[in-house]
């Protein structure tokens, strides 16, 4: 039987669209074909989206850092004492150790920890003798710098020196009560016997 021409366009056409559904072309016509069968339409691409949809990629979320140890656990503070001096005192808070803060002043000391003291940060002129100061200033032997005199001259007040006033300003003060020029002059030998029988001048 020959098949009349309209049947064999039906036949091609019929042809065709399951050519299109097997290849995964959408072909703008009514097929009656499932559209979520046709091959590829939804799987994974390579960026991550759906083919056939308007979803974006998802970024991946940056990893979580991993905690810091937990704190040494304690009852008293003592559980805690590294022994070390210039670290400051540890403190056991909620059964957990809490470090310290250092007892010296930064700007102004420094820690010895040999010791456990906190040292002054001794700053001016360098010297090795009274000689080497400003007026007004005498020389801390002990750190070779000049500081400011803590009375009205240099030297112990029982010692006579080649300046006028010694290092107490209360001894100073009643020394050249009896004598100016031990204060404005030189403190002399007499100065200083006059020191050692005043009992304000016996005290540091």
């Amino acid at each position: 039987m020959v098949k009349s021409p309209k049947e064999r366009e039906r036949q091609l056409l019929a042809a065709l669209l399951a050519l299109s559904c097997i290849a995964g072309t959408i072909v703008v016509i009514y097929t009656g074909c499932n559209i979520t069968s046709i091959p590829g339409l939804n799987s994974p691409s390579p960026s991550g989206g759906v083919r056939g949809s308007d979803r974006t990629p998802t970024p991946s979320s940056s990893p979580t850092p991993s905690p810091s140890p937990d704190a040494e656990d304690c009852n008293v503070d003592s559980d805690c004492d590294d022994g070390l001096f210039c670290n400051g005192e540890e403190r056991c808070l909620n059964d957990k150790c809490q470090d310290g803060s250092s007892p010296c002043d930064a700007q102004t000391e420094n820690c010895d920890e040999a010791n456990d003291v906190c040292d002054e940060i001794v700053t001016g002129v360098p010297c090795n003798s009274d000689v080497n100061c400003p007026d007004q200033f005498a020389c801390d032997t002990s750190n070779n710098v000049c500081v400011p005199l803590e009375g009205c001259g240099r030297g112990a007040c029982n010692i006579a020196n080649s300046s006028p006033g010694c290092n107490n300003q209360q001894c100073c003060d009643d020394v050249c009560l009896f004598d100016i020029s031990c204060c404005t002059i030189q403190w002399t030998q007499e100065c200083a016997n006059l020191a050692f029988s005043l009992s304000t001048c016996l005290q540091p």
